[in-house]
Order: structure tokens, then C-alpha cells, then sequence
């Protein structure tokens, strides 16, 4: 969950500056006041007369108006002139691959072309003409074309499983005499004033067929988007501290516990009062003992509790947008527990321990990868066996063990169980008490990091979001 939590921290982050972002832009579009061409003009040839120099007037400026040219371009879908034009064809497909031996169908797309042309040009008001160089700028231009053309014959075209669907044609352009809104930095750097793209890399440099309205509620929209976005990533964030404080306070009550709960004999259990009544949380130390232990499958040692996992590592090939890729993953055939209530002993005596519902730490006795020598022959489609991961846990006679539970008399027998309360721990483990103190103590210090470290995350998203 920590590293869940970190994850979305980092896509908070990336969403806080975006967000940043469209703000910025919005306070830039409302700091500027919007101009007309002959005012820009006359500021400058002003400006160009009292300094009696080149390069003297840089500003940051805002403009609407027609776009004009003597050598348009032709875009190449629409054949209309125009001063901008970004033409793409996507080529849709279908295709089929394998995943863990089945044959599957997925559809997908790849870009065939996509080109942009653009030259400098005029905008005109009631007024007067302005020169626009467009590099560098953010341009929203008019989608003329948005055509998709079947493929009538998918099979002809058929190659490597891969079916041609349909072609896709898009084309954006910035038409002659459509009304634009620029925003941008008007110089007279060359002895001619034009709107271009900022010197200093900061402000804004736009090119829309939106009005400065348009643009706006568009912004704030987006930035409203944000907003959700970051509401909905910071309560996850806050659901995953809330859940690792949970876990922290399940491992401090497990400490608390084994602090606080007496270790006895068996022979000092077997005093205690009865008769129904008794239940009391105990910690005992002991050698496992049955009369009729289960046979582990694999070690094929007596045990009392045995789990027994078998993994198929496989490699498979797969089709990815028309190129053939390898992958390697594991496939679980079998994870079979078995267990039995069995006797804990001593020295002073035997007590009866039932592991239902037990945290059980076994001890790992196999831990076998067998290679497949010849993979070619269990070869099924596009997937080839590689080998198998064999694992067993047991806890076999004669272990020395710990455990942690309650003993109760209800049946005329005292046994020791998983708590009634479903609160207080019930561990069998053939780790020692100190061990077992030691690692739960330095998971709850881990704990404790992560949700500081996480509790840290949030405060900064805060403050990302000025509250």
C-alpha cells in the first residue's frame, strides 16, 4: 500500500503542476489587455522615434483579427488555403496474439503520417495589418477533414495475423480570413513589429480560432478537472494512511500482547481452574507431538501442518502492434495446506493446541526450481514451459515452537485456540518469543516511517493547493 501511496504522491505532483499551469495561463490572458492593431502600431513607431533605435519595444500583447496572406499554403486533405495545416492518416487494425496459450483479438492503430506546414502571416482588424510568425506558438486550428474509409478486403492485406480495418484522415487547418485571437509578444527586433513567441520562454504564445471567452471557460474547465483529480488522488492517499495506521495498531497490539500475557508450563496450564467456565490468553513453548501426523507431499516428513505450492514458469510470444515480442511470467497449478490439531509438550507435560485460524510461520524444507530440458515439446501455441518451482512449508514433529492463543476448557479438555473476542492474537511459530518481538517492533517502526513519509506527501499537496 506504501508504495501505492508514493505512486499516486508522484502523480499529485504531476497533476498539482499542471494545474499550476493552466493558472498561469488564465492569469496571463487576463493581465493583458486586448489591443487593436493600430494602437500596437502606433506605440511602436512612437516608442521607435523617441529612441531613434531597433529593438526597443518588446511587449506582451493581445490581439484578434482575420488571417491574411499573399502565398498561403494548400492543405493537402481539404485543398484550402491556408497559413497552418497538420494532415495524419491512421492505418486501423485488428490483429491476434497469444496470451498463456490462448489466441486472442485486440484492435489497435499506427500513424502512417502526420505533417504540419505553417508560414508567417497577416492579421487584419478594422484597422490596420500585423505581421504573425507562428513558430513556437500553441495553436488550436479548425478540424476540416475527419473521414474514415473502410478497407473493404481486410483479408488481402492480411499479414502476421494482423488485419487492416480502415483508414482514418484528419486534417487541422488555420484558414484565410478566419477570425483568430493571438496572445504573444509583439518586437520590432528586425525594424518591423510582429507577434511571436516570447523571448523569455515563459509567457504565453497562442494562436486560436477560439475567442479570449472561449479560451477561458476551456482553461477553467480544465483547471476545474484538475481539481477532482487532486480531491480524489489526495483521499486515496489518505485511505492508504488510514489503512497502514489500522496495520500498525493490529502489530502494537500483537506486542502489547506478547508483552503483557504470562509464558507458562504446561504443567502450570493443566492447574488452572476448569470446569467450562475458563478462557484465558496464554504463551507456551513446546515440541510438537501427534499420534497420527499428516506426511508432507513433497519432504515427506511427519508434520502437523504442511503447504505444499507448485509454479509453472513459462515464455510466450506475443503480437504488439504488428512486432513479435517475448515475455516470461509464472502460472500457481497448485497451493494445497493441510493441518491437524496435534499436542504441545514441555518436559512438564502435553496440551492439546487446534491451529484453526491461526497465523502460522512454517518453516520452508523444499525450495526446488526443475528446469524443462526440452521446452519445444510442451509447446502449446505460441507458449513454452520452461520449468517448475516446487515449495514446501512445515511444521514438522519434534519442533520446537511457540504460541500465542487462548486456552479454553469447553469441551472438558482444555485446548489452547483462536480467541473468542476475534481481537487477540492467535501465532504458532518456530520462532522464540525475542525474535518474534524483534520483527514485529521493526515492522512497526517501518510503519511509522511510511505513514510519516506519507502524512508528509499530503501536507505538500496542500500546500500545492494553497489551503
Amino acid at each position: 500500500m506504501f508504495v501505492i501511496g508514493l505512486i499516486l504522491f508522484f502523480i499529485a505532483v504531476w497533476i498539482l503542476s499542471q494545474r499550476q499551469g493552466v493558472l498561469s495561463e488564465i492569469r496571463g490572458i487576463k493581465s493583458v489587455e486586448t489591443s487593436t492593431i493600430e494602437e500596437l502600431l502606433d506605440i511602436g513607431n512612437s516608442i521607435k522615434k523617441e529612441l531613434g533605435s531597433v529593438g526597443a519595444f518588446q511587449e506582451q500583447v493581445k490581439v484578434k483579427g482575420t488571417i491574411h496572406s499573399n502565398k498561403p499554403i494548400t492543405a493537402e486533405l481539404s485543398k484550402r488555403s491556408c497559413v497552418y495545416a497538420r494532415t495524419q492518416v491512421l492505418e486501423k487494425y485488428e490483429e491476434t496474439y497469444s496470451e498463456e496459450g490462448k489466441g486472442k483479438t485486440r484492435q489497435g492503430s499506427t500513424t502512417l503520417t502526420d505533417n504540419t506546414l505553417q508560414i508567417n502571416f497577416q492579421l487584419e482588424d478594422s484597422s490596420r495589418q500585423i505581421s504573425i510568425n507562428p513558430n513556437g506558438a500553441e495553436i488550436e486550428p479548425k478540424q476540416v477533414v475527419n473521414r474514415q474509409e473502410l478497407n473493404n478486403n481486410p483479408s488481402s492485406q492480411e499479414s502476421n495475423g494482423k488485419r487492416i480495418l480502415a483508414y482514418q484522415y484528419n486534417e487541422w487547418i488555420l484558414p484565410l480570413d478566419e477570425m483568430v485571437y493571438v496572445l504573444g509578444e509583439i518586437r520590432d527586433s528586425e525594424g518591423e513589429l510582429v507577434i511571436q513567441k516570447p523571448l523569455d520562454n515563459q509567457s504565453q504564445f497562442l494562436i486560436t480560432h477560439q475567442s479570449e471567452e472561449q479560451l477561458l471557460q476551456e482553461k477553467q474547465s480544465k483547471a476545474r478537472k484538475h481539481n477532482v483529480r487532486l480531491i480524489f488522488v489526495t483521499l486515496t492517499i489518505i485511505g492508504i494512511l488510514v489503512g497502514l495506521f489500522d496495520q500498525n495498531q493490529s502489530v502494537v497490539h500483537d506486542i502489547r500482547f506478547m508483552k503483557t500475557t504470562r509464558t507458562y508450563t504446561v504443567d502450570e496450564l493443566q492447574k488452572l481452574p476448569t470446569v467450562g467456565r475458563f478462557k484465558e490468553q496464554v504463551e507456551v513453548y513446546g515440541t510438537i507431538e501427534s499420534k497420527n501426523p499428516i506426511i508432507a507431499e513433497l519432504s515427506k516428513r511427519p508434520s502437523v501442518y504442511a503447504r505444499t505450492q507448485l509454479i509453472e514458469k513459462y515464455e510466450e510470444t506475443y503480437s504488439d502492434d504488428g512486432e513479435t515480442k517475448t515475455r516470461q511470467d509464472s502460472t500457481t497449478l497448485a497451493d494445497n495446506t493441510l493441518q491437524i490439531n496435534f499436542q504441545l509438550e514441555d518436559g512438564t507435560g502435553q496440551i492439546q493446541v487446534n491451529p484453526n485460524g491461526a497465523e502460522i510461520e512454517a518453516k520452508q524444507v523444499v525450495n526446488h526450481y526443475k528446469l524443462n530440458e526440452n521446452p519445444s515439446t510442451q509447446n502449446s501455441k505460441d507458449k513454452r514451459i520452461l520449468g517448475y518451482q516446487s515449495n514446501e512449508w512445515i511444521l514438522p514433529l519434534e519442533q520446537k515452537i511457540f504460541v500465542l492463543g487462548e486456552i479454553r476448557d469447553t469441551e472438558g479438555e482444555l485446548v489452547i485456540q483462536k480467541p473468542l473476542d476475534n481481537q487477540s492474537p492467535f501465532l504458532i511459530t518456530y520462532k522464540s518469543k525475542e525474535q518474534l518481538l524483534q520483527e514485529k517492533q521493526s515492522q512497526s517502526r517501518n510503519q511509522k516511517i511510511r505513514i510519516a513519509v506519507l502524512l508528509v506527501c499530503v501536507i505538500c499537496i496542500f500546500v500545492g493547493l494553497g489551503l
